[in-house]
């Protein structure tokens, strides 16, 4: 302890805790200093909270911490205050390092001695407790000492068990309720929340195929966020969209589901190859972009054919494979029933290629495209090698989705 500028008169020391025998005399030492310059240290005082936004009794940390530029801080006193604030932990760290719980002493842990602090040194101590009610509370710590200079700091923590308002609106711009759709861009729009004490943090989004699923409390989009884009894999599962409101606090809001969305997209593949026709190469089948049932979107396109010759496209929902089929030198890729697209042939011009867009609400025979089946396709066409003859195109399987 550190008296500076002591009165004139006579002084006791008394030492403790140590005790000694009757009649026997101790040594005490006392040591005068004197110094010529400025002895109160203008030290630096800190206070910070580990969170500005908690819950009804959520803990929080509270770190004061006393450094001192020069000469010796002596006695260095920190005294707490807060209104409400149910304390669970006070702690200070020793000049040694180590750490003495003061949930004991006489102030029950609210106010504690850091004791002297030499020159280019620091002290710290710690609080942790919670607030049972709302509201923005204050923590604040008063700095005394015997040299230097009194200070204050106060700390602010907004205390939130109200969770914020339900997100509203909740709609898609790209994408209609219940029905297909092969676009894979999915964007959902909806009406801020809002939270009256801590705030609007953002929200918790995902997307599934369960109606019912309650997003976590991960902060997925910022409080200013009032869209969503995400791309969806094709599924013959309906989608669904949820979305959840969450404060600074940690409060989550009640969960918005909408759905479901069809996303589909038909997959292609090809299979069973044919032979070659009297250009020297095979012709060859496939399809061309945009391919969506829901959009009525199918283009059959086949390439290396025999200039100006004629062909029908051909489909079934079953495979074959029949080499030189009624005497064709190409393969049957299909099997029976075996359904022709058009009554009138289609001609392979001077450029060799048959594009061909069927009407998919008006199909032969009356059959349908479902989602979820699967059909196979084939070109059929005249050729002479050298004889008059035909040939085939290589067979592909599109799967609706």
């Amino acid at each position: 302890r550190i008296l500076s500028n002591p009165a004139d008169g006579n002084w006791k020391v008394k030492c403790y805790p140590e005790s000694v025998s009757a009649w026997f005399a101790p040594w005490v030492g006392v040591c005068i200093v004197v110094t010529y310059g400025d002895t109160t240290p203008d030290g630096a005082f800190s206070l910070t909270a580990d969170k500005a936004y908690a819950k009804p009794g959520e803990s929080v940390q509270f770190d004061a911490s006393v450094w001192n530029p020069s000469y010796v801080g002596s006695a260095v006193f920190l005294d707490s205050t807060s209104s409400g604030l149910n304390l669970s932990q006070s702690e200070v760290v020793l000049a040694d390092g180590s750490v003495a719980d003061l949930m004991g002493n006489p102030a029950n842990g609210r106010d504690v001695l850091l004791g002297d602090i030499v020159h280019g040194q620091s002290r710290a101590a710690e609080w942790r407790g919670s607030w049972g009610t709302e509201g923005v509370k204050s923590f604040c710590v008063d700095l005394v000492s015997d040299n230097m200079d009194p200070e204050t700091k106060c700390v602010q923590v907004v205390v939130d068990g109200t969770p914020p308002t339900t997100v509203s609106g909740l709609q898609s711009t790209t994408h209609t309720l219940g029905e297909h759709s092969c676009n894979t861009v999915a964007t959902m729009t909806w009406n801020s929340a809002t939270d009256a004490l801590a705030g609007l943090a953002g929200y918790s989004i995902v997307w599934s195929n369960d109606p019912n699923t309650v997003p976590n409390t991960t902060l997925d989009l910022g409080a200013g966020a009032t869209s969503y884009t995400a791309v969806l894999p094709p599924s013959t599962l309906p989608w669904y969209f949820h979305i959840r409101a969450l404060d600074k606090a940690g409060n989550a809001g009640a969960t918005v589901h909408r759905g479901p969305y069809y996303i589909n997209v038909a997959q292609v593949t090809k299979y069973c190859n044919s032979n070659l026709n009297s250009t020297g190469q095979m012709a060859e089948l496939f399809t061309k972009d945009p391919l969506c049932l829901a959009e009525g979107q199918l283009t059959l396109h086949t390439v290396n054919l025999p200039p100006n010759q004629f062909g029908y496209y051909l489909f079934s929902s079953n495979k074959g494979n029949v080499p030189f089929f009624g005497g064709s030198q190409g393969v049957l890729c299909l099997s029976g029933p075996i359904i022709r697209f058009d009554k009138f042939p289609l001609s392979s011009g001077s450029g060799g290629v048959i594009t061909f867009s069927p009407d998919l609400s008006n199909l032969p025979q009356n059959q349908v495209f479902q989602h979820g089946s699967t059909w196979n396709f084939q070109l059929w066409f005249r050729d002479k090698n050298p004889g008059q003859t035909s040939n085939t195109s290589n067979g592909i399987e599109i799967v609706w989705d």
